[in-house]
């Protein structure tokens, strides 16, 4: 089970180089067990592991792989040519901006802390959307855990499995990536750009006015 490298420095997926250095720098002399203490000593080797995978290129585009993150922010697809307006014709869908909605962009324990978020008895994770957010639409990003088949037994129930202690189940963090289009209807269910790869329920949202 890996850890999500990104919320431990603090940092967005996207973020740049710039910012990764600036954020393990800061990390690094606050948590250092020289300066913290010898207390101090496992959580600096997390952050350490962490950077060292998200600094370097090859390893970076390999962990966001894993973790189904596209290389890049979903772009929104481009504008339909336009046609000349029928009568009574309902106004055209505007697509998700590419802004990063920061409210809704955290952890879903803190999420559902702060009541910006709920599991619903159907499993849906519903979002709470502000006036703002809800009239102008963008991306959110979600981290959490979520329940993946066993990377060594398959999930096959038939198969003696130490790793995962013969459950077949074993969690994995994961960061979903939503597109919300401006005026998105209220319940509407909301997909992730990217699912994890052996996840036994698809993770999905839906959009409710706070």
């Amino acid at each position: 089970m890996s850890e999500d490298y990104y919320a431990l420095l603090g940092v967005e997926v996207y973020a740049d180089d710039e910012d990764i250095r600036r954020a393990w720098r800061k990390l690094a002399l606050e948590h250092h067990p020289d300066r913290a203490g010898t207390h101090a000593t496992s959580w600096f080797q997390r952050l350490s592991v962490a950077y060292a995978v998200i600094s370097d290129p090859v390893a970076r585009r390999a962990y966001d792989r894993r973790r189904g993150i596209p290389t890049r922010p979903p772009a929104p697809p481009p504008p339909p040519p336009p046609s000349a307006p029928a009568e009574d014709a309902p106004p055209p869908i505007r697509k998700a901006p590419g802004v990063l909605l920061t409210r809704l962009s955290r952890n879903l324990d803190i999420l559902r802390a702060l009541g910006r978020a709920n599991i619903g008895a159907d499993g849906i994770i519903d979002l709470f959307l502000e006036e703002e957010e809800w009239t102008e639409g963008g991306m959110v990003s979600v981290a959490m855990r979520t329940d993946v088949h066993c990377p060594a037994c398959r999930g096959s129930t038939n198969i003696p499995c130490r790793e995962c202690k013969d459950a077949h189940v074993v969690e994995e963090q994961y960061s979903a990536w939503l597109a919300i289009r401006p005026g998105v209807a209220d319940g509407t269910i909301l997909t992730p750009s990217a699912q994890l790869p052996d996840v036994v329920t698809p993770v999905r949202f839906r959009a409710r006015r706070a």
